[in-house]
């Protein structure tokens, strides 16, 4: 061995110890770079979890203000729904809606709602919950004429539409609604148990207050309705639906419309019994021949002759006309019955062409035939009697409306349903169709 190599083993040896001497080992480079990846990772994962929790953040308070506002909205309709639920108890006290419908909706027994208050230029009555918020409420006619442009401001149905605007900080709901009385006779015929319609008859409407009836310009809205059984024979008509909770029995081609099974039952509230005591005397009743009234009895009859009513209401326990005799009224009239009544033997006639002006009501609920009558050229009436079976005898026609127990018309006799009888309303008034309008 060299000097100059014994040189350098001694320098090689001197620099490895005090390597060692120093802390460091063979590798240590390796070591270094695996302390600085760990460190950088470290840094990321804590930037990470710092971005997610600033996205969480972020995204929690946004559904905090997505249910904060959720719960503003529905705040907003409870409170139109309470507004809503004033005004209808507002309009149950009001004995004609035209009062509700003056001063643009906020008239009559809506004043005492609140006060008057305008709304993307239209009056509401404003009841505050503090502030703007609270309920601002009108009614508004409900397109109720027949002829010519409606009346915003007259009421002829005894119906309107309700509408409340619902406010709870900047939220708003609006919500609308039909307060009135339903209609008493909605349909040309009604039988709770059942209604047969035999022999050639034809059913179908017209509109007293647009003329009189004729066939040419007959209406197809003669609707037959029951909560039993519907029998149409072969050779009868009903220009109309027919409606039943149970079934239709008709011939194809026997009725235009709609044939409805199972369609909603209805169930028309009774009549109240009128008597006794019955009508006290003769005044507004004249007869002719043999025809009589027993204030006692409160029986009203005529084998022959005539009897006449004159405008105005009436109670009775029953009516009878035999031998041809007739009965007539010589204005509105409306009678109330509590027994059996039969003017299928006479003639009845209401020479006006309006059978809203002569309106029979009968509380009768025994067995039978209630009340019988036979059609004619002036047989203009409309029957309500709920509880009793109602019997349509020869062949004449009868202008107007049924509501019965039961109906049968015991040979050919055709009804022609008189439309203006929708306007007449029975009962305590009802809100329906009930729809939001418009979510804010």
């Amino acid at each position: 061995m060299t000097p100059t190599r014994k040189l350098d083993l001694v320098r090689s040896a001197s620099a490895a110890g005090a390597g060692r001497r120093r802390g460091h080992t063979p590798g240590d480079g390796h070591l270094a770079n695996d302390q600085g990846i760990a460190l950088v990772s470290v840094i990321m994962l804590v930037a990470f979890l710092i971005i997610l929790g600033v996205f969480g953040t972020r995204s929690a308070q946004l559904e905090l203000r997505i249910a904060g506002n959720d719960l503003l909205a529905q705040k907003a309709l409870a409170v139109a729904e309470a507004g809503l639920l004033h005004g209808f108890a507002l309009l149950k006290t009001s004995s004609n809606f035209d009062n509700e419908l003056s001063d643009n909706g906020t008239g009559g027994t809506l004043t005492a709602l609140g006060s008057v208050t305008t709304v993307a230029g239209t009056k509401y009555r404003f009841r505050p919950y503090g502030g703007s918020d609270g309920y601002y409420v009108r009614v508004v006619d409900n397109y109720d004429e027949t002829s010519g442009p409606n009346d915003a401001a007259r009421d002829s149905d005894r119906t309107v539409k309700i509408i409340s605007r619902g406010q709870v900080q900047g939220a708003e709901r609006i919500v609308e609604a039909t307060g009135g009385v339903g209609p008493l006779f909605p349909d040309a015929l009604f039988g709770r148990e059942y209604v047969n319609v035999n022999g050639s008859a034809t059913i179908d409407s017209f509109d007293s207050r647009n003329g009189a009836y004729n066939v040419a310009t007959r209406l197809s809205n003669g609707d037959t309705r029951s909560n039993g059984a519907i029998t149409v024979s072969s050779e009868a008509m009903i220009y109309g639906s027919a409606m039943s909770t149970t079934t239709v029995n008709a011939p194809p081609g026997t009725i235009t419309g709609r044939i409805i099974v199972p369609g909603p039952s209805w169930n028309p509230p009774s009549v109240p019994a009128c008597g006794p005591p019955y009508h006290p005397n003769t005044d507004g009743i004249t007869t002719t021949g043999n025809a009589s009234y027993n204030p006692a009895t409160g029986d009203l009859r005529a084998t022959s002759g005539s009897i006449t009513l004159a405008a105005r209401s009436y109670c009775f326990r029953s009516i009878n006309l035999s031998g041809h005799a007739t009965f007539a009224v010589s204005g509105a009239v409306t009678i109330s019955l509590t027994g059996v009544s039969d003017l299928s033997g006479g003639v009845v006639m209401n020479p006006s062409g309006i059978a809203g002006n002569l309106l029979v009501y009968s509380s009768y609920a025994g067995g039978g035939d209630g009340f019988r009558l036979k059609g004619g050229a002036d047989a203009y009436v409309a029957i309500y009697a709920p509880d009793a079976c109602v019997a349509l005898t020869g062949g004449p026609d009868l202008f107007g409306a049924i509501v019965s127990r039961c109906f049968a018309n015991n040979g050919s006799a055709d009804i022609h349903y008189d439309e203006s009888l929708r306007r007449i309303r029975l009962g305590e008034i009802l809100l329906s169709n009930w729809h939001e309008v418009r979510g804010g």
